[in-house]
């Protein structure tokens, strides 16, 4: 059975900035602090004016989760089990997209591969997919009882499962689970939420509207908390350098690793539409979200907030 999440639709789209102090000059998590600019170029509370993207859906369809790769961002839709890449040198749709998910039946997270492979979260199926550039089925593995999304780190993939509430860790690979273990945070009595993970010092940041705040642990399960932030359930995360960036559906939270929060904007709509966001990520100079739903077509929206070291 098709289970969809019913939280609010928030109005979207043009942003409204809430003051807030401007963050230090900061780098991405995958690169090193140069220490050389006097200049803050990364600028997540101060971002320019929303861009709309389309993905060539409709909203009659129901994006989930982002990936990036060569300069690309891929989405996932769950109804029509698509999947659309959208090139970033010229916010058009890439050649060849949207293309339909061999064998899937409720596509949710999306993750790439380095070698340009992608997988996706099966969530219907209860299977992780791995697929070729054209759409085409490498290999599946059945996990759990609902994946929800997926984020690749070393040589394994980790999965959440909000039907079971856990993590399984994949070997890339070949998909077999190599471990699973709970997650504390997650409310064993609902499984319709949203669930967008990162990975920083080999710690996992983990958010969902089943709960508030954003959960940490260690890979192993191990050392679990909670940091409240300013207080509300989460539907995206990212993290660039020390800056943590939270969607919460209808407006960007940007805060510390230690749970503090520097500031939040408020997301406005454009020609009354209403529109929900889900997953942020951070490419090259701008912050990119994704439609979950929307009145009018489903899109990406990105801002420019610079990139640390520049």
């Amino acid at each position: 059975m098709r289970i969809s999440h019913l939280g609010p639709r928030a109005a979207v789209l043009t942003l409204g900035l809430l003051a807030c102090e401007a963050p230090e000059e900061q780098t991405t998590g995958d690169t090193a602090d140069t220490g050389t600019s006097e200049v803050d170029t990364f600028h997540p509370c101060d971002p320019g004016p929303v861009q709309h993207i389309a993905t060539g859906l409709d909203s009659s369809s129901a994006h989930f989760g982002i990936a990036t790769h060569d300069d690309g961002l891929l989405t996932a839709d769950w109804v029509t089990n698509q999947a659309v890449r959208v090139d970033l040198g010229t916010d058009a749709i890439a050649k060849g997209f949207p293309l339909s998910l061999d064998q899937s039946v409720g596509a949710h997270g999306v993750a790439y591969h380095t070698d340009g492979t992608f997988w996706i979260a099966d969530l219907d199926g209860s299977t992780v997919r791995h697929y070729d550039a054209q759409g085409l089925q490498l290999a599946h593995q059945a996990v759990g009882t609902q994946p929800v999304n997926l984020v690749p780190h070393g040589t394994q993939l980790l999965v959440p499962d909000r039907g079971e509430d856990q993590l399984h860790l994949l070997s890339q690979a070949d998909l077999s689970v190599q471990s699973s273990w709970d997650i504390d945070a997650l409310d064993g009595s609902q499984a319709i939420g949203f669930i967008d993970l990162t990975v920083r010092d080999d710690r996992l940041y983990l958010v969902s509207d089943e709960f508030t705040g954003v959960a940490r642990a260690g890979l192993d399960g191990s050392d679990q908390d909670v940091l409240a932030y300013d207080g509300q359930a989460y539907t995206g995360i990212t993290i660039v350098d020390d800056e943590v960036i939270l969607g919460t559906g209808h407006a960007v939270v940007v805060g510390d690793l230690d749970g503090n929060v520097s500031c939040t904007w408020n997301i406005e709509p454009p020609s009354g539409d209403n529109v929900v966001y889900i997953d942020v990520v951070h490419v090259g100079t701008r912050l990119f979200a994704v439609s979950w739903m929307s009145d009018s077509d489903l899109h990406l929206a990105a801002w420019e907030v610079g990139a640390p070291g520049l």
